[in-house]
């Protein structure tokens, strides 16, 4: 390991012994100490009380190449601390930002097993089917129930912001994020020191000095009122790393001017929408990022259901443990507006994959902040005046291409970029599947012609930093799954079972502009149709323009499939929603507009 690899490794790995040290004091109320060492590859911490018992023995690693956290390594580890801890008083913990394969995930499986079996023989038993590649006894059970592994986690930017955090949270007085930037850097140059450390006196922290070692890294400023605490920056909680993403410069500056627009009281709200792949919530990251100044705090909140909010809220207001935990919906937001009311008065609460407007009701915990919402549904963000997001620009879009496939000439990668249809997600999943493969590019070309949804369904080439295995494909297809879904529920002739129909019919229609008279022939009238349209553009399947209808091919690839499936699958009811109405009502809307290409 070494060069960039060492730098991230170590990074994150002194990141996580950081925020573990600033932690203990309030997860161990009885520890004594702190004891960290690490090389390269790892660095290990171990927190003990005032006998020298282990309280918690820690590993943070991490990923150098694919693969490398292994079934075998991960039980060798857990028995290396097994011997070190023989009265198993300590919990075991192993963080890394990379993955684990499949016997390490094997591992991670035995270890929730034997959480909820307390016989080992019973657990071993159930153990023989998960393939770990290392064979499991009974006097593995009480290491495994001890064991946690986290991986995925990070980057090590993220750790240290919620490191600042903790510092925010559990100092008693107000803290300057100019303060907490210097406690957080200075912890990170010992913490390095630390860990390489040969004795073992010089790599451990009594814990009743952390916080006069806290306080003596705070800047210094005489009394303060000549010296300039220098350009502000938030605190992040939960933000997502914006490394590697590329382009969006006009979203963004719309965003930028979207907020700036609102008045200056009250909360302003911006909702940003489009297709499931298309980089709502990458251009939200790089909004949160590249306007970190301007702000006090950032949140990012989970939002794909009610209660993912509700879980984001609730954990924020237990971390205090001043008091009882919140019992109703209502005292848990009004916790958590007087907890951000202390963090400052320029707030940005990121509520990340909303399904709808209802689903915020009432949510909102504080006046005055700016509020960020990503959704699939586009006919929200229109009507509030938010931000659409489609395609990404040409040259953006090839240059980001350009630079993950270095060797490929630029006519192949702006071809590679224009049959994925300038979508991110897709343009990742395509130079992924080249760089790997070698795969030349007009073959590449050739076969997404033939199988567009099969080959953009290869979760080994998704992003490392989007949701876990979510191709273009599944995005889209969850997307088209939840219109039939609701039209098969739906009474006849409602929005719902027109909005299926109207999808099924574009996506025989498509690719090309779609004129709306065409795709509607032989339904209801004028506003039956217009509530169908609507439908399908909260999730962003179609985009109506000058009375055409546009249908991008990866809606069409997922569509074409489905409606076979439902037209099969469904009784004479359901199926009604495939087939031409037999008794037809005219409408005629007027002939559209020729659409601007």
């Amino acid at each position: 390991m070494g060069g960039v690899d060492t730098a991230r490794g170590m990074g994150f790995q002194t990141a996580c012994a950081i925020l573990q040290l600033i932690r203990t004091p309030d997860q161990y109320p009885e520890a004594e100490t702190f004891r960290v060492e690490g090389a390269d590859e790892a660095i290990d911490f171990e927190v003990r009380d005032a006998r020298g018992r282990p309280l918690l023995l820690a590993q943070a690693k991490t990923r150098v190449e694919p693969r490398t956290w292994s079934g075998p390594e991960l039980v060798r580890l857990a028995r290396r601390w097994g011997e070190a801890d023989p009265n198993s008083t300590a919990v075991l913990r192993f963080l890394s930002d990379g993955p684990v394969q499949a016997s390490g995930q094997a591992v991670r499986d035995a270890a929730e097993r034997a959480r909820a079996l307390a016989d080992p023989e019973q657990w071993l038993a159930g153990c023989e089917g998960l393939g770990t590649s290392i064979a499991l006894t009974t006097e593995d059970h009480a290491l495994m129930r001890r064991l946690e592994i986290h991986t995925r986690t990070g980057p090590w930017e993220q750790i240290l912001n919620e490191a600042r955090l903790e510092l925010l949270r559990l100092s008693p007085t107000a803290v300057a994020s100019a303060e907490i930037d210097a406690i957080v850097d200075a912890l990170f140059v010992k913490m390095f020191q630390w860990s390489g450390e040969r004795r073992i006196d010089r790599r451990t922290v009594r814990l009743d000095e952390l916080p006069g070692l806290l306080r003596s890294h705070r800047t210094t400023s005489g009394h303060g009122a000549d010296v300039s605490p220098g350009p502000r920056r938030a605190l992040f909680r939960g933000v997502p790393s914006a490394t590697g993403l590329r382009g969006r410069t006009e979203e963004l500056d719309t965003l930028r001017k979207l907020f700036d627009e609102e008045p200056g009281t009250g909360t302003a709200q911006v909702v940003v929408a489009g297709l499931g792949g298309i980089g709502k919530s990458s251009v939200a990251r790089l909004y949160a990022h590249r306007n970190r100044e301007a702000y006090e705090f950032a949140w990012w909140i989970p939002s794909d259901t009610r209660e993912d909010v509700l879980a984001a809220y609730r954990q924020l207001v237990t971390e205090e443990q001043q008091e009882a935990e919140p019992a109703t919906e209502a005292e848990i937001i009004e916790r958590v507006g007087r907890r951000l009311g202390r963090l400052g008065t320029k707030l940005l609460l990121v509520y990340d994959n909303v399904a709808n407007r209802e689903q915020l009701q009432r949510l909102l915990p504080v006046e005055g902040a700016h509020v960020l919402v990503t959704t699939r549904d586009s006919a929200w963000a229109t009507a509030e005046g938010g931000l659409v997001v489609g395609q990404m620009a040409t040259e953006e879009a090839t240059r980001w291409a350009a630079e993950r496939l270095p060797r490929v000439p630029e006519p192949e990668v702006s071809a590679l970029v224009d049959a994925v249809e300038r979508i991110p997600l897709g343009i990742a999943q395509a130079t992924g599947y080249i760089a790997a493969t070698e795969c030349p590019v007009d073959v590449y070309l050739a076969e997404l012609s033939e199988c567009r949804a099969r080959l953009l369904d290869n979760p080994g080439f998704v992003p490392f930093d989007y949701l876990a295995g979510v191709t273009l494909t599944a995005a889209v297809t969850l997307s088209v799954g939840r219109v039939l879904s609701l039209a098969l529920r739906s009474p006849e002739g409602s929005e719902q079972q027109l909005a299926a129909e109207l999808l099924a019919r574009c996506a025989l229609l498509a690719p090309d502009f779609i004129p709306l008279h065409l795709a509607a022939l032989d339904m209801p009238t004028g506003s039956a149709v217009y509530g169908a349209v609507t439908e399908l553009r909260r999730f962003s399947l179609i985009a109506p323009q000058d009375g055409m209808l546009a249908m991008g091919s990866a809606p069409t690839a997922s569509t074409r499939p489905a409606s076979s499936t439902a037209t099969r699958s469904t009784n004479c009811r359901s199926s009604s929603i495939w087939r031409p109405r037999p008794t037809p009502t005219p409408w005629s809307p007027s002939p559209p507009r020729a659409p601007s290409r």
